[in-house]
């Protein structure tokens, strides 16, 4: 909407991909082979109605991502968007909007556990006067070297584990205050926090289902597309000549998607 056809991106670039009087237009393929590959989209955290989640320095995991790698990255101090000061203490809450069956999805997401971990041990080792927290219902570091670096991160970087579900997440005092129930200890505890990072739910990517309707692909209870068999076949639908691959089947992270 924005572009005011001034013909710079043209002359940029170098594959000569831009075309800006192009007109959109319908065109049919024979194929042998379609491989469905839509991804997935996360779970809207402004659903989860005990979380304050339009406080500024709650935010979610993909956005974390991207402020380490814009700042943590660069060089730059990671500062709270409420007042500017410097993040020296954070809390990560695990299954935000997984594992439920009240306001969410009842399956796990497969990769929060360890993508929070790898967040929380770069975070200590670039600051390494931040504070880090996670709170968990149960840790799942599945595959190889997951659980060594789990342990890693507690005994080699400092990172601390709360074995509880987080009921209420609201403004306090000085920050941001998360109430949950210790596991370990059997009781209700309460934390105060610069920023509140969610691990929230892997969904089927919108428009899933309306184009396995149109191929004729069944889908399973959770949304995403069912798979001939898991382990004989786990890439063929159950239509000959139409394939499934990565978060199009389910959860899963960078290096399942790959192989399949």
């Amino acid at each position: 909407d924005k572009c005011d056809k001034c013909g710079r991106c043209v002359k940029v670039c170098s594959a000569h991909a831009i075309d800006l009087e192009d007109k959109e237009r319908f065109q049919e393929f024979d194929v042998g082979v379609v491989i469905m590959a839509t991804g997935f989209d996360m779970f809207d955290v402004k659903k989860l109605n005990e979380y304050e989640t339009l406080l500024p320095d709650v935010i979610t995991a993909t956005q974390m991502e991207r402020l380490m790698i814009n700042e943590c990255g660069a060089g730059m101090v990671l500062k709270r968007k409420a007042d500017g000061n410097r993040v020296k203490k954070i809390a990560y809450v695990l299954c935000a909007g997984s594992r439920t069956r009240k306001v969410g999805v009842p399956y796990c997401s497969k990769i929060c556990c360890n993508y929070a971990i790898k967040q929380s041990v770069i975070l200590r080792k670039t600051f390494p006067y931040m504070q880090v927290y996670v709170y968990y219902i149960d840790i799942r570091a599945a595959g190889r070297g997951f659980e060594e670096f789990y342990v890693r991160s507690q005994e080699e970087y400092g990172v601390k584990f709360i074995h509880g579900k987080v009921s209420d997440i609201q403004k306090g005092n000085n920050g941001i205050l998360v109430r949950a129930e210790d596991v370990t200890l059997g009781e209700i505890i309460e934390n105060e926090f610069d920023m509140v990072v969610l691990c929230t739910a892997m969904l089927p990517s919108k428009g899933t289902a309306e184009l396995a309707k149109l191929l004729k692909v069944p889908m399973g209870e959770d949304g995403f597309v069912s798979e001939k068999h898991p382990k004989l076949d786990p890439v063929s639908t159950h239509r000959s000549g139409i394939l499934a691959a990565g978060v199009a089947l389910g959860p899963k992270d960078v290096r399942d998607t790959v192989l399949d």
